[in-house]
């Protein structure tokens, strides 16, 4: 309830608007439907919750968000089925998909003025982006972790205020 989706929760940003890219990075304050360009797992993130919910008895669905998934009567879009069909596919995964299988992603709790990033002992939450200077999220990696992270595609950066190899990071709202 409020707690969670309340004016300046952590969750808040996803009420009355199709805001699947955070919900599969992590990253509430980038608002937005794109999911395409994402890696398959994090497709299939998106696409396993809404199968949750669709399943779950407590959730009532009271409708659809107009937009790039349903257009003006509800009907699925060609996009919608693009992203299903993406999160159906088992392709070999390529080599970045591959390491970041060996990560883990940071907990994030955020409110309108900080985000609160964690991750368990003996790892530190650091931000994965990509070299097309697309972030990709917050990783969890371990010291060794870090030389797997640096390829042709990615990097990892150090979150401004996440100095060292701290478990647990508080980032503000203006360095997000």
């Amino acid at each position: 309830g409020t707690r969670f989706y309340g004016e300046g929760e952590g969750y808040h940003t996803f009420i009355g608007r199709d805001n699947s890219r955070a919900f599969a990075s992590g990253k509430f304050d980038e608002v937005s439907d794109e999911v395409l360009d994402l890696f398959l797992e994090e497709v299939k993130m998106v696409t396993g919750w809404l199968d949750f919910y669709h399943k779950h008895k407590t959730y009532t669905k009271v409708g659809v968000a107009q937009g790039k998934y349903f257009d003006c009567n509800g009907v699925p879009t060609v996009y919608r089925q693009q992203v299903m069909d993406k999160a159906a596919t088992d392709l070999q995964p390529s080599l970045d998909e591959t390491i970041l299988k060996r990560q883990q992603f940071c907990h994030i709790s955020s409110n309108v003025t900080h985000s609160t990033l964690t991750c368990k002992e003996g790892r530190f939450p650091r931000l994965l982006r990509y070299k097309n200077g697309q972030a990709g999220g917050c990783i969890c990696p371990d010291a060794y972790g870090l030389r797997d992270l640096e390829t042709s595609t990615m990097t990892v950066e150090q979150y401004p205020s996440c100095e060292g190899q701290e478990p647990v990071c508080v980032i503000r709202s203006e360095e997000r």
